[in-house]
C-alpha cells in the first residue's frame, strides 16, 4: 500500500471520484514523465548506498502511468477483498516506520479483510526495504516460520 496518508484511503469516495480519474487524465497526457527517483533512507544509509551501486536497478523515477497503475492496483485489491480465499495464510509484514507504504492504510486493510488465518506482523526500527535492512533476521524468520 503506497504512502497516501495525507490524501484518502482506498474506498473512499475522495480516491475514487477524485484521485482516480485526476491520476489516469494525468497518466495518459504525461505517461512517460518521470517522478523524483531518490528515496531518503536517512535512518538506513547503506541502502543509499546498496541502491546507488546496483548496476540491475533502474536510476531513474516513476513515470505517471506507473503511480496510476498503482492506485488502480490498490482500488481492485480493496474491492475484491471478499474474494480472498478463505484457507490459504496470509501475513503482512510492514514497518511502522515506512517512507514508501504508510502503516496505517495496510492496518485498515487487514483489519477489513474477513479472513481467520490472517497475520500482521508490525516492525518498529526498520523502514521499506524489510529484508535488506541491518538485524533483519526477525523478518526473515518470520517469513521461514
Amino acid at each position: 500500500m503506497t504512502s497516501f496518508k495525507k490524501i484518502a484511503p482506498p474506498g473512499s469516495y475522495l480516491y475514487g471520484l477524485f484521485y482516480m480519474p485526476v491520476t489516469r487524465i494525468i497518466s495518459s497526457i504525461l505517461s512517460t514523465i518521470r517522478s523524483v527517483s531518490e528515496i531518503h533512507y536517512s535512518s538506513f544509509p547503506h541502502i543509499i548506498d546498496m541502491c546507488k551501486y546496483d548496476k540491475f536497478r533502474f536510476k531513474g523515477g516513476v513515470t505517471c502511468r506507473f503511480v496510476y497503475e498503482i492506485l488502480r492496483a490498490m482500488k481492485n485489491l480493496n474491492k475484491d477483498m471478499e474474494h480472498f480465499t478463505k484457507d490459504i495464510p496470509i501475513l503482512f509484514i510492514h514497518s511502522r516506520n515506512d517512507c514508501i507504504c504508510y502503516y496505517g492504510v495496510v492496518v485498515s486493510f487487514y483489519d477489513k479483510l474477513k479472513l481467520k488465518n490472517k497475520e500482521l506482523y508490525t516492525i518498529e526500527d526498520m523502514d521499506h526495504i524489510l529484508t535488506s535492512e541491518l538485524s533483519n533476521e526477525n523478518v526473515l524468520n518470520k517469513i521461514t516460520d
